[in-house]
């Protein structure tokens, strides 16, 4: 009898652990905070995975003003979650970035070096240098578990530090050439990373932006009530969100705006300083006919979206280029969110799930007339005409609910 009970108790003992979740590290160049797109991408990404039977670990390589290795792991929305330290403060000289930057990795391969990784299935890295992905490959192939890329980023070498020409830009081409395609499987951002690495001979899943439209920043009050409004026809009221960068030609939109009549333009991010550095003096300032181009400065994040919401279209201009074509902007998802259609051009991805005169506008060759004529098209709109638009726009988003990549990602994952 006690022989008996003890071998029933072998068993389900055998039973739960064979069934326990597998566990997928998640590490790489991203910091897990509200205003961080990378942060958001991995967490939606993690939610799916947990959704899909997974325990997702992530290991941010933040700043190391912001613990470090030795920190106790934190909790974020039910992740455990291990701060690396990984990116060096401001400040110091071209030397300093430059070591900084090709050392990125090193703490987090010390870290899992020492830590418990039995029941791994996988690891996934968020970009990264080459040479850290290449040691995680290495890492990896001795743990017997499989090394994803998530890859959401083909950058121009010209916007890189030290031009087309400097170690960064040959960090990159590393990275996207040769290291890359070594590992196991990637999660691509785009349609045009997702044939690059399936050329290369890489099993793919294409994962865009994703977000959870359950989390409450989507239930805000002020939020659900500005879906409601819109502009009169003959008024226009657009909007930027995020930091500007070399990707997006803000300085176009801006022009636009500032040349047509009724249209009023607001950049949240950015504060005057940086928009004139970006702009010029002579183009934010107000004209006769009143402001036309106004700012925030910095908000909160909590506080974006709702104050997207109460704009007739968000603007996303980018050229059409290849880092634009591998990426996917994370402010276009959350648009369509907030309920605000996207002028946009047909750079990237954005023309896939913009409609012309359906959820936003789609522009062509994004110049200058071609920007101005779209925007006076826009402002021309009926205030019903507006509203049908918001409800379009909230339609296309549930196709970026992170629920819907759950089945995707459970399949790519078991092959």
């Amino acid at each position: 009898m006690g022989h008996a009970s003890s071998v029933c108790s072998l068993s389900l003992m055998k039973g739960f652990v064979e069934e326990s979740p597998k566990r997928i590290f998640y590490c790489g160049a991203f910091r897990l905070d509200s205003t961080d797109a990378a942060g958001l991408r991995v967490m939606a990404i993690g939610k799916s995975l947990r959704a899909a039977g997974w325990q997702v670990e992530f290991f941010p390589w933040n700043s190391e003003d912001d613990g470090g290795p030795g920190a106790q792991p934190d909790s974020i929305e039910g992740f455990p979650v291990h701060k690396m330290g990984e990116f060096r403060s401001q400040g110091g000289g071209s030397l300093r970035r430059l070591t900084g930057y090709l050392s990125r990795g090193s703490k987090t391969l010390e870290h899992l070096a020492s830590i418990d990784v039995s029941n791994l299935d996988a690891v996934i890295c968020y970009n990264g240098t080459s040479r850290f992905l290449s040691s995680m490959r290495k890492w990896s192939l001795k743990q017997g578990v499989a090394c994803i890329a998530d890859c959401t980023e083909w950058y121009n070498s010209a916007h890189l530090p030290g031009g087309r020409f400097g170690p960064v830009a040959l960090d990159e081409w590393l990275r996207m050439r040769l290291v890359t395609p070594r590992l196991s499987k990637c999660i691509a951002i785009s349609h045009y990373l997702d044939r690059y690495f399936t050329s290369a001979g890489m099993k793919t899943c294409r994962v865009p932006a994703t977000i959870d439209l359950d989390a409450t920043k989507w239930r805000n009050p002020d939020l659900l009530q500005a879906r409601k409004k819109t502009s009169p026809s003959g008024k226009l009221q657009l909007i930027y969100a995020g930091v500007p960068g070399r990707k997006d030609r803000i300085a176009q939109v801006a022009q636009a705006a500032s040349h047509v009549r009724d249209v009023h333009l607001t950049f949240v991010g950015p504060d005057q300083k940086e928009l004139e550095l970006l702009l010029g003096t002579d183009v934010i300032e107000p004209d006769e006919s009143g402001q036309r181009i106004d700012f925030t400065g910095k908000v909160a994040a909590d506080r974006v979206p709702a104050l997207v919401a109460k704009a007739d279209f968000s603007v996303i201009i980018r050229s059409d280029e290849r880092y634009a074509q591998a990426g996917f902007p994370t402010k276009l998802v959350e648009s369509l969110a907030s309920g605000t259609p996207v002028i946009t051009t047909v750079s990237g991805d954005e023309a896939t799930v913009i409609e012309d005169g359906k959820n936003g506008f789609v522009l062509r060759s994004g110049d200058l007339e071609e920007v101005m004529s779209v925007l006076r098209r826009a402002r021309d709109l009926s205030s019903d005409e507006k509203l049908r638009m918001r409800s379009e726009a909230l339609q296309a988003a549930r196709n970026f609910d992170y629920r819907e990549y759950v089945e995707p990602l459970r399949s790519f994952l078991g092959e």
